[in-house]
């Protein structure tokens, strides 16, 4: 489970705020969605159900826990109310954080995830990952059945067709993201992010109508 860790400590690292539990791993879902739809394959061996929290993955839960037993991050539990509970996660060692680190692809996109979601709130991120086409499906299932059968794995492959971009649209994508000088220029790379904050744009959108409906 070495990548699921690498990405556990990237998220926590590089959240502009603190991370909590539920945050850490919708954002791991919704970096792994991305990963498939755009490459073909999830970084790591990480597999996700269908709970009654929305997707979820016990293995997140369980090595963030050897990271806290091992020193490199803490888990803070906070006691909101008789029916919320709050665990938030901060890095404690930044010297042995800093070891574990993402691929330079896999890195990129996920910085891209981190700005894409960290003014949100832990509600409107947790309406991104339940918007996603993996569980747009379930629920639509569910709906028709009329009944929830829990847990069920969720199908990480479900999307959409990856679209063509034109030259005017790399090149917007670029100065949109490139914030380090060793980014590159692959235009693949561009691509990619490109259809990573359109597809993003498009489920914050749509979880901000749920908010307003509520």
């Amino acid at each position: 489970m070495e990548k699921l860790r690498n990405l556990i400590v990237f998220f926590i690292r590089h959240f502009p705020r603190f991370v909590t539990r539920t945050e850490l791993v919708k954002l791991i879902y919704l970096f792994e969605y991305q990963q498939v739809q755009i490459r073909g394959r999830q970084y790591s061996e990480v597999s996700f159900v269908r709970d009654k929290y929305g997707p979820f993955s016990p293995s997140i839960l369980e090595e963030a826990e050897f990271l806290c037993s091992t020193g490199v991050i803490s888990c803070t539990r906070h006691d909101i109310d008789s029916d919320c509970i709050l665990y938030e996660y901060v890095i404690s060692d930044s010297s042995r954080a800093a070891q574990y680190d993402l691929p330079e692809w896999e890195k990129r996109t996920a910085l891209a995830l981190v700005d894409a979601t960290s003014r949100l709130s832990l509600k409107q991120i947790k309406e991104l990952a339940y918007s996603t086409p993996p569980m747009d499906e379930i629920l639509a299932e569910e709906a028709e059945l009329g009944y929830t059968v829990l847990p069920r794995r969720i199908n990480m492959e479900k999307g959409k067709t990856p679209k063509k971009f034109t030259r005017g649209e790399l090149a917007a994508a670029k100065c949109r993201l490139d914030a380090s000088p060793d980014r590159g220029s692959d235009e693949e790379y561009f691509a990619a992010l490109l259809e990573t904050y359109r597809e993003f744009e498009d489920l914050r959108r749509r979880a901000t109508e749920c908010l307003l409906q509520n």
